[in-house]
């Protein structure tokens, strides 16, 4: 009987050792395919911005400026209980996709070095519901939710404005999701801070201005101490 028991020791042992290699690959396949899945998603961002004849890095910008804020947000308890139902991870990737929705608008709007007549802004403006369509296509063939949820909401928010006056809605308020009100904030900051084709790049402390300026017009203003706070260290990444 001992010796029928010291055979399966090492039974019992091949096994634990091989399930764990198992294991192993297994969670290095996953590491692999969400590298691969945040290497496509960066890639898809960035060609969408440089139809938009934004190549210098707005999407990675836009993610380190959420980043930024959303930490100090989490450190002045700003929107606690939202921000705590978040998968903070999937929020900030899924911002990447905020201007998906260019892609259905012409080249000769985008990269247009001038300013726009009201019937090209108007085509501008249908790149957020364009957008919604693109993600609610994801959607119906994919069972992941949270991700594509936040995605959905912030390329359809992200242009609504305070005070109502925004698009595609007109929405006002806290009617805007949270995601939607972050994403302007940041968006509209780099737009003033970066260099484009049809003008030149504010400095930072005056885009950082403009922005505050906004408060309760274009933005919401429970998040300006949060965005003054870390507005030091948005300069710091331009």
């Amino acid at each position: 009987m001992q010796s029928d028991q010291k055979k399966m020791v090492p039974g019992n042992g091949l096994v634990a050792v091989g399930g764990a290699k198992k294991l192993s690959r297994l969670v290095e396949k996953n590491e692999a395919l969400q590298e691969l899945q945040d290497a496509m998603l960066s890639t898809i961002s960035n060609l969408i911005e440089c139809r938009n004849d934004i190549a210098d890095s707005h999407v990675q910008r836009i993610n380190r400026f959420l980043t930024l804020l959303v930490n100090e947000m989490t450190h002045r308890g700003v929107y606690r209980d939202e921000l705590s139902a978040w998968d903070i991870k999937l929020f900030l990737k899924a911002a990447e996709l905020h201007d998906v929705g260019k892609i259905g608008v012409k080249d000769s709007i985008l990269m247009k070095d001038g300013p726009l007549t009201q019937e090209e802004f108007a085509e501008i403006k249908k790149h957020t519901t364009f957008g919604e369509m693109i993600i609610e296509k994801i959607q119906q063939n994919a069972r992941e939710s949270d991700f594509l949820t936040h995605a959905k909401i912030i390329v359809g928010t992200h242009h609504e404005r305070w005070d109502g006056t925004g698009y595609p809605r007109g929405i006002a308020g806290s009617n805007i999701p949270l995601q939607g009100r972050l994403l302007a904030i940041v968006d509209v900051y780099d737009a003033l801070s970066s260099e484009r084709p049809y003008k030149r790049a504010f400095p930072p402390d005056r885009a950082a201005q403009i922005i505050k300026a906004g408060s309760c017009i274009q933005f919401d203003p429970a998040l300006m101490d949060s965005f003054t706070a870390a507005a030091e260290r948005f300069h710091k990444t331009v």
